[in-house]
């Protein structure tokens, strides 16, 4: 967990907490187990509803729910810390996961590149405009209807064999590099490009084990 407390005025802090996933996801996990044991639904018995469906349908409750959980542990232990003892409760501005940066090869038809970039103009993500804030703290995901979408990453074996999948959910793209043309190098290369993702919570699999 990292923290950053700046001084507003004389009697205003404000406090930044930054904790990995690695130290989150067992209490996501704990807390997405426990309500999918009492979610039932026609066609399904109690507790057997697959994750997929109950992400959909519960999503946000349980994101909501495991966020108000967290803010009250890590934020006490922050205080603790930062040996401070405020005189009124703290207000939450912000809660947010980290953006997701992945560099890929270019195809030949820059079809990759220019469906992320489709994708950007089609949300009006132009970055300081106001489709751009509100997507970049999430606060209309849902709303937007096919604005956010599953992104599995696979990891392969050296023998080019699936190992592992990382799963991000309600992921839509917010930036994405320029292509950098260069007629006088005359070496055979590779386009590069660069794109980043905002997404609410992400899943590893372990395909190997299956």
């Amino acid at each position: 967990m990292k923290l950053n407390l700046k001084e507003k005025n004389s009697y205003l802090r404000s406090l930044n907490v930054i904790v990995p996933w690695e130290e989150l996801k067992n209490e996501y996990y704990k807390e997405f187990k426990k309500i999918k044991s009492n979610y039932s639904m026609p066609g399904f018995r109690k507790g057997s509803v697959p994750d997929k469906i109950l992400r959909k349908n519960l999503g946000k409750s349980i994101d909501g729910n495991f966020i108000d959980h967290a803010l009250n542990i890590y934020y006490g232990q922050a205080l603790k810390d930062l040996k401070i003892n405020p005189i009124n409760q703290g207000k939450v501005i912000d809660v947010n996961f980290e953006e997701l940066s992945v560099r890929f090869i270019v195809d030949e038809h820059l079809k990759n590149w220019t469906e992320i970039y489709d994708r950007i103009i089609a949300l009006g993500l132009a970055e300081g405009g106001e489709n751009y804030r509100l997507l970049k703290a999430k606060s209309d995901t849902t709303q937007r209807g096919g604005t956010v979408s599953t992104l599995v990453l696979t990891v392969l074996t050296s023998a080019m064999n699936p190992q592992m999948e990382f799963h991000f959910y309600e992921a839509f793209p917010i930036t994405l590099s320029a292509l950098d043309f260069d007629s006088a190098n005359t070496d055979l290369e590779y386009f590069t490009a660069t794109a980043a993702f905002r997404y609410t919570n992400y899943e590893i699999k372990n395909l190997l084990n299956n």
